[in-house]
């Protein structure tokens, strides 16, 4: 049987993880080494988080970007983001994403902006998930993952 004794952070879309086996006998000081690849983070993985940690997140982003970052967003994501927050500011943040959407709407011939935005917003939240991750407020998303060894 083998355990991970230490994670090394290494270039940018990899960690080294150096696996020991738990019983070394005398003399044997061999060791397996395996790179495994960081997964991106896309703006809909935040429905694997849990509900603490949406709640975090939802305290750390400004309104503004929620409205312009939930304009493609799922239906269940939307519902896990107005569930983490309290009743006055979901049916606020409903009002305005609604609001935005239809500005949007009429905005047809800038449709490459609109989307521009959108993604913009939708990457500065997963820049702050990010962030949260480092200071270790959200752990769940890199817990949960299975991460198959490549040979």
């Amino acid at each position: 049987m083998c355990t991970i004794r230490q994670v090394v952070d290494i270039p940018e879309d990899r960690h080294l993880v150096i696996i020991v086996p738990e019983y070394v006998p005398v003399g044997k000081t061999e060791m397996s080494i395996t790179f495994l690849p960081i997964p991106d983070f896309l703006f809909e993985d935040i429905c694997n988080l849990k509900d603490s940690e949406i709640y975090s997140l939802i305290k750390c982003v400004e309104l503004s970007q929620w409205v312009v970052a939930l304009q493609t967003a799922s239906i269940k994501l939307k519902e896990r983001i107005f569930a983490n927050m309290s009743k006055r500011a979901a049916m606020i943040l409903q009002e305005d994403v609604e609001f935005q959407k239809q500005k949007f709407i009429r905005q047809e011939f800038q449709k490459q902006s609109v989307l521009s935005a959108v993604e913009e917003a939708q990457m500065e939240i997963t820049n702050t998930i990010q962030r949260l991750v480092d200071v270790g407020v959200i752990t769940t998303h890199l817990a949960d993952t299975e991460f198959p060894l490549e040979k």
